[in-house]
């Protein structure tokens, strides 16, 4: 499935794009800087959004959902990612 979707930020900025989640990676496409983060790349879920590795923190708003509803669409993603690991 596919979001429209903002990436957030510092200092509160915000660039356009779409969002998806596969089997193996987060996918955001947009003109500023697409990002597509592997499993293996991703430390941690991070409230509306992901942890890097690296320390680099990714957070989004979705059209139409609130940022506890894009928190539990990241969570359901990472949780299937250690479901898998047992």
């Amino acid at each position: 499935m596919q979001y429209q979707a903002k990436h957030k930020h510092s200092l509160g900025r915000r660039c356009e794009g779409v969002a998806s989640f596969t089997a193996n990676a987060f996918v955001y496409e947009s003109k500023e800087h697409p990002v597509r983060l592997s499993r293996a790349n991703v430390v941690r879920n991070d409230g509306p959004g992901l942890k890097a590795r690296g320390g680099k923190d990714w957070h989004f708003e979705f059209s139409g959902k609130d940022d506890k509803e894009v928190r539990s669409l990241f969570e359901d993603w990472y949780s299937r990612r250690a479901r898998g690991r047992r």
